[in-house]
Formats: structure tokens, C-alpha cells, sequence
């Protein structure tokens, strides 16, 4: 798991605000509160969970200084988390990856498949699985599984029922014929090549899905 030479004691802050968002407790290494933190730290989701717990036992000198500077005092962190974030280089994408090469594809799988959409690896996940859940009679903005999904997934109802009727031009059952390539149809193409015929594989990832866009 890479990551853990990324960690910096300044990190603390930022776990603490993440900890306290409500419910004010240890968080699941898959919510969105989580993954965002990691996907910015450049740090493995399970890795921050570890740090979580540690900070929430705060048996250290170091961390319970910073538990009782902090756990009642919600502005002084943000503060200080602010300035964290405010380090040369911190929040600047192009900057802060420059030479660090992931070893994981934890950020990938939350991150737009193009500039022009909000599906994601997770996202088609979940529309993938809702494919199989449906007939394609079902496939419509009408169907409450599709205007449920979408509206976890914050799309619109025709959006999800773009992206189930492009599964349907992989499905060779139903032998539609093929789109035009482009970033959304080849995206789609790489989440039926994953699981069409790896059902756990669907169901590990798609929990992750759900704990990321569980509202």
C-alpha cells in the first residue's frame, strides 16, 4: 500500500476535521469524507483509517495535545487545518504529483473518466450492477431503481439510462450495435470487460461505491 512515506504529523489536523465531520466519529476508509482526504493527501484510504483510530485513542503525548487543543475547539482547527492546506505546494495538483507515482488505483476509481462528465469508475460500478439488475424494458427514466441510483449518483435520469443502454452494446445476449468511441463508451467498455463475468469482483467494488455516495 503506498503511502505511508507521504504521512506528515501536520496530517493530524486534517484527520481530526475529518473525524469530527458528523457523525462525529471514526470513519469507514471508503466514505466520501475519507477517500476525498486521501485522494488529497495522495494517501491510501485504509492507511488514513489506521491514522483515525490511532488519533481517536490518542495515547501518544503528541496526540493527546492535539485532542485536547482541538476536540472542543472546532474553530481553532479549521483554522489551523486551513494554513495546513495552505502549504506551498498542498492543494496544487499539478505540483504536489509531480515526480510521486502511485502504486495504487485507489484515486482512479473516484475520479472522472473525462473532463465532461461526473461518471466515475465507482459510479459505473453501480450502474453496471444496476444493469444486471434490470431487463432492458426497465432501462428507462420511469423505473424508481433508475431516478434512485440517479439520484445518489447526483446524475439525471437520462443520464443513467445513457450509460445502461451502452452496457447494452456490450451485452451479447442483446448484440445492439456498437457507439461511436469516445472517453464515456470506452470507460463503460472497461467496467463490463472487469465484471461481466466476475461477479464478486462487482460486489467487493460496489461496496466500496455505495459507502463512497451514501448520503
Amino acid at each position: 500500500m503506498a503511502n505511508n512515506n507521504l504521512w506528515t504529523d501536520s496530517y493530524w489536523l486534517l484527520l481530526m476535521q475529518a473525524c469530527k465531520k458528523k457523525p462525529d466519529d471514526v470513519k469507514s476508509p471508503w466514505s466520501k469524507t475519507m477517500v476525498d482526504l486521501a485522494i488529497e493527501l495522495h494517501i491510501h484510504p485504509k492507511t488514513l483509517f489506521e491514522k483515525m483510530e490511532q488519533l481517536l485513542d490518542h495515547k501518544t503525548a503528541s496526540l493527546q495535545k492535539i485532542w485536547d487543543t482541538y476536540t472542543d475547539n472546532t474553530r481553532r482547527l479549521n483554522k489551523d487545518a486551513k494554513r495546513v492546506r495552505e502549504m506551498k505546494g498542498f492543494g496544487d495538483a499539478d505540483s504536489f504529483f509531480m515526480g510521486v507515482e502511485s502504486i495504487d488505483s485507489f484515486e482512479t476509481f473516484y475520479l472522472p473518466v473525462a473532463d465532461d462528465t461526473k461518471l466515475t469508475p465507482a459510479s459505473l460500478t453501480i450502474l453496471i450492477d444496476l444493469y444486471f439488475m434490470l431487463t432492458p424494458n426497465t432501462m428507462v427514466e420511469e423505473t424508481p431503481e433508475v431516478a434512485d441510483v440517479a439520484r445518489m449518483l447526483t446524475l439525471t435520469t437520462k443520464e443513467v439510462v445513457e450509460v445502461l443502454a451502452i452496457f447494452q452494446t456490450f451485452d451479447p445476449i442483446l448484440k445492439r450495435k456498437a457507439l461511436p468511441t469516445s472517453p464515456i463508451v470506452e470507460a463503460a467498455r472497461r467496467t463490463w470487460d472487469e465484471y461481466a463475468n466476475d461477479t464478486q469482483n462487482m460486489n467487493d467494488k460496489k461496496e466500496r461505491a455505495l459507502a463512497y455516495y451514501h448520503k
